[in-house]
């Protein structure tokens, strides 16, 4: 478990280009609890706890999910420029609420995906809000310990549906910014949310094959 949460701050941390040359290899994943037609045992989860979901729609280019209500910790930033520098110090935060830094001194496992939610500004020139989240694992949802940064916070996130595009390979700005205008264009007239989106990704650094990344715009 040390070695994952080391590689996973690693990726954030160092960037793609200063993994890539890494290989990690998971395990089996594990049901989420007392779920009708819904599951987490998803490959691209390996042996983290995931948030569970039910697969409303499949098309080529995307998928329609039902996600169950869940709480995660989260910590947020408003900014009008967002760097790999900040995505870093966000990641750092809640890596070490996980690690002990919470009112129990209790380590917690990793979960999957690293979700990060971007609100956009009013205009182009203002500030957007980005939220990244660690889901709680399953066991820990009804009985969570605290956290002691101010700026981290437990948030429960409701039931949600999305539309769910994904990519293989490292993730970078660019390509999500590719996934979301293929996305779009797969909804063509289908309405959607075009008032925030996520990113989502799920692997280690150390992983160098059959890698997955999703972006999700809200329903």
């Amino acid at each position: 478990m040390k070695t994952m949460l080391c590689a996973t701050f690693l990726t954030l941390v160092m960037g793609a280009d200063a993994a890539g040359f890494l290989d990690f290899l998971f395990g089996v994943p594990t049901d989420a609890p007392g779920l009708l037609n819904m599951t987490n045992k998803h490959w691209f989860c390996h042996d983290l706890d995931c948030p569970a979901y039910e697969t409303m729609t499949t098309r080529p280019g995307y998928e329609k999910r039902r996600y169950e209500a869940s709480k995660w910790v989260a910590t947020n930033l408003t900014t009008t420029s967002f760097s790999s520098t900040e995505n870093s110090q966000m990641f750092n935060k809640l890596f070490k609420y996980i690690s002990g830094q919470n009112a129990m001194n209790q380590k917690i496992p990793m979960t999957a995906p690293v979700l990060k939610r971007h609100v956009p500004g009013a205009t182009p020139q203002a500030p957007s809000t980005h939220i990244m989240y660690f889901m709680v694992p399953h066991d820990m949802q009804v009985s969570t310990p605290a956290p002691t940064d101010p700026s981290v916070y437990l948030v429960s996130l409701p039931p949600m549906v999305v539309y769910v595009g994904s990519y293989s390979g490292y993730s970078s700005e660019s390509k999500d910014m590719a996934a979301f205008k293929t996305l779009r264009a797969e909804l063509e007239t289908t309405p959607f949310n075009t008032g925030y989106s996520f990113t989502a990704g799920y692997d280690s650094p150390f992983n160098i094959v059959h890698r997955h990344n999703e972006v999700w715009i809200p329903e």
